[in-house]
């Protein structure tokens, strides 16, 4: 009988251990892959793989919201403090010497629409003083846009949208790419002046404007548009006096200042090709002038001064060549 139990207790713990094992059911966790979690997912059974029911809310179309409008008014840049006063031009000035101060260059400018032109149609700033009506400045470094997909943005209410569209088609074969406004940081905004047309030289930044006038039809609206990209005016260039002739005397004394010789600083778009008697952004000859007389006219006989209503080949280059390299 000792010898029967002393197996029953060595057999006992034996069995509970092969009851264990076979009753047993362990968990094995597996880690899917993003991909194989989608590919386990099913519709409902009521609904086919890839078709939506008409009443299924998924059905309706999500509104997309319209683009909070840019601020049409950007906070200029201040221009630097500069002591020397501008000397004004005299009647019959035989030209008008560029100025500098401590080794800068400057400009003089005249104030519209709240803010300090040069030329008569390009911006540079607001001065620290903003009652003077006039005065010089440091020039203004040149930037250029750092993408070449410019966004633009045209208000509701500005008159003119349809003549801002044609300009902007005139780069349709240029590196730029024009794109309507969706929340990007830098855009181009039209906006109405109270005066002339003008713009800012290259890049500012933010919710930069370019103002139009009333009067400003497809090409002038280009030409502001190519100030924008960084062009100045082609008479304006450092090394016009080797291709032009300026008839001083016969230039309106308060429009002489529209033939100054502007800083290399502002040369880095212009100076890309040779000379451009064609370019939109030459001057032509009968602008701002006494009696009907010229204002400027070629030393280069085979060239004649005929600015396009489009982009020039010279501009087109131009523009290749400043914004060509990038994506």
């Amino acid at each position: 009988m000792k010898r029967w139990a002393a197996l029953f207790l060595v057999l006992l713990p034996l069995s509970y251990v092969l009851w264990e094992q076979k009753n047993s059911n362990p968990v094995t966790k597996l880690r899917l892959k993003p991909e194989q979690i989608r590919s386990t997912q099913r519709p409902p059974e009521s609904t086919p793989p890839n078709k939506i029911t008409r009443n299924s809310p998924t059905s309706e179309a999500t509104p997309v919201p319209a683009p909070t409008p840019p601020a049409t008014q950007i906070s200029p840049p201040v221009l630097a403090p500069v002591v020397q006063a501008a000397p004004a031009p005299s009647e019959g000035s035989a030209s008008i010497a560029p100025l500098s101060a401590k080794g800068e260059k400057l400009v003089r400018f005249k104030m519209e629409d709240g803010v300090a032109v040069v030329q008569g149609d390009i911006v540079i700033g607001v001065p620290e003083n903003p009652a003077v009506d006039s005065g010089v400045a440091i020039s203004p470094t040149l930037k250029l846009w750092p993408s070449t997909e410019i966004p633009y943005f045209i208000p509701p209410q500005l008159a003119g949208r349809e003549k801002i569209e044609e300009a902007l088609e005139m780069f349709a074969d240029t590196p730029i790419r024009f794109v309507p406004f969706a929340q990007q940081k830098d855009v181009l905004v039209f906006e109405e002046s109270q005066g002339s047309c003008k713009s800012y030289v290259g890049f500012v930044g933010g919710a930069q404007p370019i103002w139009i006038a009333p009067n400003c039809g497809p090409a002038e609206i280009a030409h502001e548009i190519l100030h924008a990209l960084g062009f100045v005016h082609e008479q304006n260039r450092s090394d016009r006096d080797q291709f032009v002739e300026i008839f001083w005397d016969q230039i309106e004394k308060e429009h002489r200042l529209n033939f100054e010789i502007l800083p290399d600083e502002l040369m880095r778009v212009s100076l890309l090709s040779d000379f451009d008697f064609e370019s939109m952004m030459m001057y032509p000859t009968s602008i701002f002038t006494l009696g009907g007389q010229p204002s400027m006219k070629s030393k280069i006989p085979s060239h004649e001064i005929s600015p396009r209503k489009t982009l020039s080949p010279k501009d087109l280059d131009r523009l290749s060549k400043a914004y060509g390299f990038q994506n």
